[in-house]
């Protein structure tokens, strides 16, 4: 320590057999899952000329924003990765605190979407980390 060697100290946490996983493993884990999925064509996500099958999520921290094209059958494929992810993680997606944000989009759709998704229709501005965002502030 410092530039000087000290005792040996033992190491005193970590994990065991049984212990949910990290929240940034689970993350990890949810966008490899994610681009997979978009790989064999099943979801895509915004933004597929940028890079292969879309941006499909951005993650800091806990805060993860999931990006897909206006599609219900890809929303249904959507749904199930979410579905199995919790089943196999043992982590749990909470819905009260889930927000819709669509764009263009028809009012019939945006509410078959929130159905789908067990969540409320949110709409811009919005704050994402501490930074509006706003829809007519969003360019490609």
């Amino acid at each position: 320590m410092n530039d000087t060697n000290s005792k040996y100290f033992g190491v005193g946490k970590g994990l065991r057999q049984g212990d949910p996983p990290p929240p940034n493993l689970g993350a990890e884990v949810l966008k490899r899952m994610l681009i997979k999925a978009a790989a064999h064509g099943l979801i895509e996500g915004l933004l597929p000329e940028v890079q292969m099958g879309g941006i499909i999520s951005l993650q800091y921290a806990d805060e993860t924003l999931l990006l897909l094209k206006n599609d219900l059958q890809q929303a249904r494929h959507f749904k199930f990765l979410l579905a199995c992810f919790e089943h196999l993680s043992g982590m749990k997606i909470n819905h009260h605190k889930s927000d819709l944000l669509t764009l263009n989009t028809p009012e019939e759709e945006k509410n078959n979407l929130a159905r789908l998704f067990c969540c409320n229709i949110s709409s811009f501005p919005i704050k994402y980390l501490g930074v509006p965002l706003h829809y007519s502030k969003l360019r490609r």
